[in-house]
C-alpha cells in the first residue's frame, strides 16, 4: 500500500507534466484543445485502480505467506523460489514484454509512415516561397475583370522587389484542404437527365505555376489575355487527364458547363489550353484527384492567396508585398503571411502528434518491460546464491554462471517476443487505416523492433547477471 501510494503520487505528478507537454506538441487545430488537462475523475478512476492493484499484488502473496507453517519454511529457504511463485512472476513479464512489443511495433509503423508521407513529392517546390492570404470586397472587385485587373497589377509590381523570382496568386492554397466544386458535361458522351462529371477547381493567375515551380506538361499555361471577353479556358491536372481522357491528348478538348440563360444546362463551352502535374491539395497521403485551373480574370473569387518565391528572407519580403499593396489599395492588407514549408507542417501536424503519441506509449511500456524483466532475474539470481555458490564450488566459472542467468531472461524475452509478434500480426488489420504506403506486416519493422526489444532485455539481464558472477562460494554456502 505505501508503494502503491508513492507511485500513485509521482503519477498524479508525471500526469500533470505530461498534460502540459502534450499540450505544447498538439496541433493547433485539435478539438477542444484549450480544455485538455489532468481530469478528476480519470483522477479518481485510476487512483481507485491503484489501490485494487495493491491489495491484489500486496494481499495474495501476503496470505499464502500467513498460510505456510513454520517447519515447510526452512525446508524451502534454500532450495530458491518455488514454481509457482515464479512461473506466476515469469507469466507477467512474458506477457509485459508482448504488449510493449505491439506497441513498439505499432510505434515503428507510423514513424515509418511518417517518414514516407513528409518525403512525398507534393508537385510543387515549397522552399523559398512565401504565402499571404488577400480578402478582395465583392462590393469594389464584384467582376473577374476587375480581380483580373488587380491582380495583374500586384503581380507586376511585386515582380519587381529585389530577390523576388516569381509571383502568383490562387484560390486555395496545395495541403490547406479548401477547395471549389464544379460540373460539367463532356460533348459526345451521353448522360441521364441527372448524370453529370464533376471535379475541384480553382482560379489562379499567370504566375502562379511559375512560383510554385509546378510542372508544365503540355499545352499552355494561363496568361492575362484570357480575361471575361477572351473565350473561356481551363488548365487540367494529370488526374483529370486519365480520368477523363485516357490515352488522348486534352490539350484542345471542351467542357460543357452550366451556362445562361438558365444556368441549368450544359451550354457554356470551355476549352482546355494546358496540362500540369499533380498537386497534393487535400493531404500528402490522399489519392489525387481530378482537378482544373481557372482563370482569376474570368472566375473571380473574393478570397486569394499570394504565392511568392524569393530569394530574400521572408519577413523583408512580405513587409515589401504590403507596401506594393497599399499602393494600389490602401484599405487593403496582407493576412495570414507564412511560408509555404510551414503550411505543409501544419497540413501532418494530426499525422505527427498521433506517431509522437504512440511512440511516448511504446517506450513507456518497454520501460516497464525491461523493469520487469530485471526484477525477476534479480530476485531469482537472490533466491539462487545458494544454488550458485554450489555450482562455483563444483568447478563452475563466473562465465558459466553469466550464460545461465542470461539464458533464463533471454528465453523469457523470446517467448514474449513470440507472442508479441503474433499478437502483432493478428491486429494488422485493424491498425492498417492508419499508415501510408507500408503493410501492418511489414517484416522490416518487425525485425528491428524485435532486435531493440531483444537487445534491452539482455542489457536488463546483464546486470544481475554480473552481480552472480562475483558470488563467493563460501559465502554463498552459509546461505543454506
Amino acid at each position: 500500500a505505501v508503494l502503491a501510494f508513492a507511485g500513485g503520487l509521482v503519477g498524479i505528478a508525471a500526469a500533470a507534466w505530461g498534460v502540459a507537454a502534450l499540450r505544447a506538441f498538439a496541433p493547433a487545430d485539435l478539438p477542444r484543445l484549450g480544455e485538455i488537462g489532468v481530469n478528476g475523475t480519470v483522477l479518481m478512476f485510476t487512483a481507485v485502480v491503484s489501490v485494487l492493484a495493491a491489495i491484489l499484488f500486496g494481499l495474495a502473496p501476503a496470505l499464502r505467506s500467513s498460510q505456510t507453517r513454520f517447519l515447510d519454511s526452512l525446508k524451502e529457504a534454500g532450495r530458491g523460489m518455488q514454481h509457482s511463485r515464479k512461473r506466476l512472476s515469469s507469466a507477467l513479464v512474458v506477457g509485459q514484454i508482448a504488449v510493449s512489443l505491439g506497441l513498439l511495433v505499432g510505434g515503428g509503423l507510423l514513424v515509418e509512415s511518417f517518414w514516407r508521407m513528409i518525403h512525398v513529392n507534393p508537385g510543387f517546390q515549397p522552399q523559398n516561397v512565401i504565402t499571404a492570404t488577400l480578402e478582395l470586397p465583392n462590393q469594389i472587385y464584384g467582376t473577374p475583370a476587375k480581380v483580373g485587373a488587380f491582380m495583374q497589377q500586384f503581380e507586376n509590381r511585386a515582380s519587381a522587389l529585389p530577390g523576388v523570382q516569381a509571383v502568383g496568386a490562387v484560390s486555395e492554397l496545395p495541403l490547406s484542404g479548401g477547395y471549389g466544386d464544379t460540373v460539367f458535361h463532356i460533348p459526345g458522351h451521353v448522360y441521364a437527365p441527372s448524370e453529370f462529371e464533376d471535379a475541384e477547381y480553382r482560379q489562379t493567375t499567370p504566375g502562379y505555376f511559375e512560383a510554385m515551380r509546378v510542372p508544365l506538361l503540355a499545352g499552355r499555361s494561363i496568361q492575362w489575355t484570357d480575361t471575361a471577353n477572351a473565350p473561356l479556358v481551363i488548365v487540367v491536372d494529370e488526374a483529370f487527364a486519365k480520368q477523363y481522357f485516357p490515352h488522348e491528348n486534352p490539350i484542345g478538348k471542351q467542357l460543357n458547363f452550366l451556362g445562361p440563360p438558365s444556368g441549368t444546362t450544359f451550354t457554356r463551352a470551355v476549352t482546355i489550353v494546358g496540362l500540369v502535374g499533380d498537386v497534393s491539395h487535400d493531404a500528402l497521403d490522399a489519392p489525387q484527384r481530378p482537378e482544373m485551373y481557372v482563370p482569376a480574370a474570368q472566375s473571380s473569387a473574393p478570397e486569394m492567396n499570394i504565392v511568392v518565391r524569393t530569394s530574400l528572407p521572408p519577413g523583408s519580403t512580405a513587409t515589401e508585398l504590403q507596401s506594393v499593396l497599399a499602393s494600389l489599395d490602401k484599405n487593403e492588407a496582407l493576412s495570414t503571411v507564412r511560408t509555404m514549408q510551414d503550411v505543409i507542417a501544419s497540413s501532418v501536424s494530426q499525422p505527427r502528434f498521433s506517431t509522437l503519441l504512440i511512440g511516448i506509449f511504446a517506450i513507456l511500456a518497454l520501460g516497464l518491460a525491461v523493469i520487469g524483466l530485471y526484477g525477476v532475474i534479480s530476485y531469482s539470481v537472490s533466491q539462487r546464491t545458494n544454488e550458485i555458490g554450489i555450482r562455483m564450488a563444483l568447478g563452475a566459472t563466473p562465465r558459466d554462471v553469466l550464460q545461465m542467468v542470461l539464458g533464463g531472461g533471454i528465453k523469457l524475452a523470446l517467448l514474449g517476443t513470440a507472442i508479441g509478434i503474433a499478437l502483432s500480426l493478428s491486429l494488422g488489420r485493424f491498425f492498417q487505416s492508419l499508415l501510408f504506403q507500408v503493410r501492418a506486416t511489414d517484416a522490416a519493422t518487425l525485425a528491428a523492433v524485435s532486435t531493440l526489444l531483444l537487445i534491452v532485455a539482455l542489457a536488463a539481464c546483464y546486470i544481475p547477471a554480473r552481480r552472480a558472477m562475483k558470488v563467493d562460494p563460501m559465502i554463498a554456502l552459509r546461505h543454506e
